[in-house]
């Protein structure tokens, strides 16, 4: 299921619970799937809070299912995909900010960043097997 939002922070309040819904529905218990659902939340504010404050569609969540996982892929789409100086992607900047990499890796399974000359994009993923 694909997704797309404003980037506006007050516009973000169903991500959360969208997410934790989706993480239900794919069979991780609740207390997993509220973890997960925060930190899909966190990421998506701090790249809305990079966006310019006129963009309208730019961040993208694709809700894939996997055989024993839900992942949900946060892209922003704007039509450089870079910040306005040019250098990094917003969801780059929104994962090295502040240590969010690492506080985000500690609340989920996995998370994968991919990049290319048109954008960046960040996998998070939740298993739905207990943690091992």
């Amino acid at each position: 299921m694909d997704v797309t939002i404003a980037g506006s922070p007050p516009l973000l309040g169903p991500v959360r619970d969208l997410t934790a819904r989706a993480a239900t529905f794919a069979g991780c218990p609740a207390e997993l799937a509220g973890r997960f659902a925060e930190a899909v939340e966190r990421l998506v504010t701090s790249v809305a809070k990079r966006s310019p404050p006129d963009d309208r569609e730019g961040i993208r969540l694709r809700y894939e299912y996997g055989e024993d996982s839900v992942l949900v892929d946060v892209a922003y789409r704007l039509r450089d995909a870079t910040s306005p100086d040019g250098e990094r992607g917003l969801v780059e900047q929104a994962l090295t900010g502040h240590g969010a990499d690492q506080s985000l890796r500690a609340m989920i399974d996995g998370l994968e960043t991919r990049g290319d000359g048109t954008g960046h994009s960040c996998r998070l993923i939740c298993q739905v097997s207990a943690r091992r």
